[in-house]
């Protein structure tokens, strides 16, 4: 199994560009993806944005084969796991 660390330092996760990961997941020709990135603030809450990222992400993986396996958010001592939330289901 290979294993690829894509990494981004911006304020705004969307910012990210869900394209450039999921450019370089096909690239790799990955079967799946798992989406990490902590909260500063220490607190592991998904934001808005953090939820919309999660179903733009599995759309964009379902289209293109590649299974969105969970989004972990880390903050302080704890994470959140959104596949455990329900909001990610492949």
């Amino acid at each position: 199994m290979l294993k690829t660390l894509l990494t981004c330092t911006t304020l705004g996760m969307a910012a990210c560009g869900m394209l450039a990961h999921g450019d370089d997941a096909v690239v790799a020709s990955a079967a799946g993806v798992i989406i990490v990135h902590n909260h500063p603030t220490g607190n592991p809450e998904p934001s808005r944005e953090d939820t919309d990222l999660t179903v733009r992400f599995a759309r964009c993986g379902e289209l293109m084969g590649i299974d969105l396996v969970d989004h972990i958010i880390i903050g302080g001592d704890g994470f959140v796991s959104m596949r455990e939330r329900g909001l990610v289901t492949s």
